[in-house]
């Protein structure tokens, strides 16, 4: 008796390794997803952080100015730096 060759078997591994090609495409895109949004909250960091050191800027020439009118024959410079996560003002004179 011949044996005849079972085509169940061979479809079920083909279905099989297309469920693990779906698996593995799925997986991809949700960590290209990933990527976007830890570049989108860089990018949001980013621009916190710029607009912080724009107000220090504008805080620094209002009161250097104010300084300057009430000494005009000192002048005296404000600077802001945000170093090690704190905002330092130095005042040179």
């Amino acid at each position: 008796m011949e044996k005849k060759p079972n085509y169940g078997l061979a479809r079920e591994r083909k279905n099989s390794e297309s469920d693990k090609v779906k698996l593995e495409y799925a997986n991809l895109k949700i960590e290209q997803e990933r990527v976007k949004l830890q570049q989108m909250k860089a990018d949001l960091h980013f621009k916190w952080i710029r607009n912080i050191s724009l107000l220090a800027s504008l805080i620094t020439a209002i009161l250097s100015v104010a300084f300057n009118y009430v000494n005009p024959k000192k002048q005296i410079f404000l600077a802001f730096a945000f170093r090690d996560k704190t905002w330092r003002m130095d005042i040179c004179t």
